[in-house]
């Protein structure tokens, strides 16, 4: 059945592609060699040559901060350091936030050692996150919103994955949805990883396990989505570049969905990245 599925979306892949995408040059042409090839030869892809380190594997968590409550950010902390798995790295990253209450609980926060905490000029989400990757050294990096709430078990079944499956470069998993009053909304039930679906849907959440150098090839969370949907964007930039992900059972955090977000504007931006890819499938 797994073999019919290839063949089966290969075929689907042969037939969306026309002969006009030749003509936009061999970069374009290898993509799609690429994809076509990644059904029959699972090395060859981003992944090829890179040595498998279980052992010692590290584990770094990066928490960007704009104006949350000091309940929130707290919260989100102590959720980080319960992980049923020590957190090697841990960056609280203070996009310069401006509101007295998340500022006077920066000023004064208790730090561990494994924890840092860095504060710059407000440039926005986008920005934070890519900066404050640079600080991480860990083979795996997790981002997670201060309004969140890592599950503790998450990086521990995560890194059991990662020792069961060679390559693994991004561990996902469900997510646990409430709202600002806490009312318990349906899980978010995530996955698969591939690109004919994420071509059209946002199938992995932001708060997933990724190897930190797959992050730093390709550049990050991409600045055009400054207003939603960098972390669509850059799961199907990683599915395109046949980067190996895996599904592992339960959650990996507690989502809070607010009234007011930055979802609220994002129509525009999946009409953008939907006609960013056009030129692959049509």
């Amino acid at each position: 059945m797994t073999l019919l599925k290839s063949v089966s979306q290969t075929l689907f892949l042969i037939t969306r592609v026309r002969i006009r995408h030749f003509s936009r040059g061999p970069k374009h042409v290898l993509r799609l060699v690429r994809i076509f090839l990644l059904k029959f030869l699972p090395d060859f892809s981003i992944n090829k040559g890179r040595s498998w380190r279980v052992s010692n594997l590290r584990f770094g968590v990066v928490l960007t901060v704009y104006n949350q409550t000091a309940h929130e950010i707290k919260c989100c902390i102590n959720s980080v350091r319960s992980s049923t798995l020590e957190i090697d790295e841990i960056i609280i990253y203070d996009d310069g936030s401006t509101r007295e209450e998340t500022l006077a609980f920066l000023n004064t926060i208790n730090l561990k050692d494994n924890e840092r905490f860095i504060r710059k000029p407000n440039a926005g989400v986008v920005y934070a996150r890519n900066r404050a990757a640079e600080y991480i050294e860990s083979d795996y990096i997790l981002f997670i919103d201060p309004d969140d709430e890592l599950d503790i078990n998450f990086v521990e079944r995560a890194k059991e994955a990662i020792q069961n499956s060679r390559n693994i470069d991004i561990v996902y998993s469900n997510v646990r949805v409430k709202t600002e009053k806490g009312d318990r909304l349906e899980d978010w039930k995530t996955g698969p990883f591939n690109p004919f679906m994420l071509r059209y849907l946002n199938t992995i959440p932001m708060t997933s396990l990724v190897r930190l150098s797959i992050f730093r090839e390709l550049q990050g969370f991409s600045p055009e989505f400054e207003s939603g949907f960098e972390d669509w964007d850059f799961w199907y930039r990683c599915s395109l570049s046949g980067v190996k992900a895996k599904k592992v059972e339960g959650y990996a955090h507690v989502y809070t969905k607010k009234l007011i977000s930055r979802s609220s504007s994002m129509k525009d931006n999946s009409l953008k990245l939907r006609d960013r890819w056009s030129g692959i499938f049509v």
